[in-house]
């Protein structure tokens, strides 16, 4: 049976509020019972007793599943929040620790991040066109660019801590040793 033109039909949003809702109260869900939650077992490894050797495991592992449940439950509140505005922002975590590779993995954590440095930084100081070498040169770059940040005093986004500086100066390393290997069994 087809309706007529004088119907009332339900609000356009309402499909769009209802799962901008569902999709916040699962970010919600992350952030504030899984990664708070994980919180004790962090503490185990970072709290400021010298933690055993299997504290320490813990609260390491602990600690990478609860920097996911953060970034990825705020990331669903944000996408849940500008859904019901009408507003659809991409996905942002796609299931990074089921990655077959570091690679895979970066491509599948925080993806607009990637997208950013990638568009803003990495393209802009010549990407991949001009050879190996410049192309992990940029790479390298782009990492400590992300991390130490000169556009303004301070970070550009992870923080002036000095572990986030480490991290940024270790990464691209570990990224280019997959795509070394790579090349040279293309060649």
């Amino acid at each position: 049976m087809i309706r007529s033109s004088s119907a009332p039909r339900p609000a356009a949003g309402s499909h769009l509020i209802l799962c901008g809702l569902i999709i916040f109260a699962i970010g919600l869900f992350k952030k504030t019972c899984l990664a708070d939650g994980i919180q004790p077992l962090v503490s185990l490894a970072f709290g400021p007793n010298t933690p055993t050797f299997d504290q320490a495991w813990i609260g390491a592992l602990a600690y990478t599943f609860q920097l996911y449940f953060d970034f990825s439950g705020y990331s669903d509140m944000a996408i849940g929040i500008s859904l019901m505005f009408g507003i659809f922002l991409p996905l942002n975590f796609n299931s990074p620790y089921r990655a077959s590779s570091i690679i895979d993995f970066w491509r599948r954590w925080h993806m607009t991040l990637s997208q950013f440095l990638r568009d803003y930084l990495y393209i802009p100081l010549g990407g991949n066109r001009h050879g190996r070498v410049l192309r992990y040169a940029n790479l390298m770059v782009t990492m400590l660019l992300a991390v130490s940040g000169t556009a303004r005093p301070g970070p550009l986004w992870c923080g002036a801590h000095c572990m986030a500086r480490i991290f940024a100066s270790i990464m691209p390393g570990i990224i280019m040793v997959p795509r070394l290997r790579l090349g040279r069994a293309s060649s």
